[in-house]
C-alpha cells in the first residue's frame, strides 16, 4: 500500500462515476474501486497534480505548508505569533499556504470581513485583541462552507456532482456595489497582489 497525494488546483476534481459511463473531457485519471464504481480525477485548467508515493516514501508535497486553518492545534496564540512576523497585508498574509494552509481567495475575503479587518492593513499590525476574532473567522467560514457543500461560482461541484450551496451566504465576495449585510455600507473591489478583493471599507478597519 502507498499514499495518494492530491493538489486540485483551481478546477480540480474527483467525481464517482457508474461502470461503462462516459469520460467527460479532460479526465486525468480513473480509479477503479472495490464496488465497480470509478473515482475519476478532472482537471479542465491543468493547474492540479497527483502523485503517488510507495510504501515507506512518505508524501513530501506538502512539507511547505503551514498548519492546516482546520488543525485544533491552530489556535489564536499560533496565529498571533505568524501575523507579528509578517508585514503583508492581512489579506496576502491569509493567502499564503506556507504560513495557514486552507484560505483560499473567496475564505479570505469573507473571514476579514467576518473579523471587521481591512484587507489592506498589515499583518503586524492586528492588534492582539482583534487576534481571536480573525482566528475564529477563518476556522467558522471553511466550517460553513464545508456544511454547505462548498462555493459554485462556475464548474465546482462535489464528488457525485452537485454544486456547493454556500454561495447565498457570501457577505462581500463578488458582490462589489452590493449594499454591505452588516453596516450597509458599499462593498468595493480592487486588485490585491494579483488577485480580486472584496471588502466593506465602512466596517472592516
Amino acid at each position: 500500500m502507498g499514499t495518494v497525494v492530491v493538489h486540485l488546483g483551481m478546477t480540480g476534481k474527483w467525481l464517482f462515476a457508474q461502470p461503462g459511463e462516459v469520460v467527460v473531457p479532460h479526465t486525468h485519471v480513473r480509479l477503479w474501486l472495490d464496488d465497480e464504481q470509478e473515482l475519476r480525477y478532472v482537471d479542465v485548467r491543468r493547474f492540479g497534480w497527483v502523485a503517488y508515493h510507495g510504501d515507506g516514501a512518505g508524501p513530501q508535497d506538502a512539507a511547505h505548508y503551514g498548519i492546516d486553518a482546520l488543525d485544533p492545534a491552530f489556535d489564536e496564540a499560533h496565529l498571533a505569533a505568524l501575523l507579528s512576523q509578517s508585514r503583508a497585508p492581512l489579506k496576502a498574509f491569509l493567502l499564503d499556504q506556507t504560513k495557514v494552509a486552507g484560505l483560499g481567495n473567496i475564505y479570505a475575503c469573507e473571514a476579514l470581513w467576518r473579523a471587521r479587518l481591512s484587507p489592506r492593513r498589515l499583518a503586524c499590525n492586528t492588534p492582539r485583541s482583534r487576534v481571536p476574532l480573525l482566528r475564529d473567522a477563518m476556522v467558522a467560514v471553511l466550517q460553513d462552507s464545508l456544511a454547505q457543500g462548498g462555493t459554485s461560482f462556475n464548474d465546482y461541484v462535489n464528488s457525485i456532482g452537485e454544486p456547493g450551496e454556500f454561495i447565498a451566504d457570501l457577505a462581500v465576495f463578488q458582490r462589489a456595489g452590493a449594499a454591505c449585510p452588516r453596516c450597509g455600507g458599499v462593498v468595493r473591489q480592487f486588485a490585491q497582489a494579483g488577485r480580486s478583493t472584496f471588502y466593506c471599507p465602512g466596517c472592516q478597519r
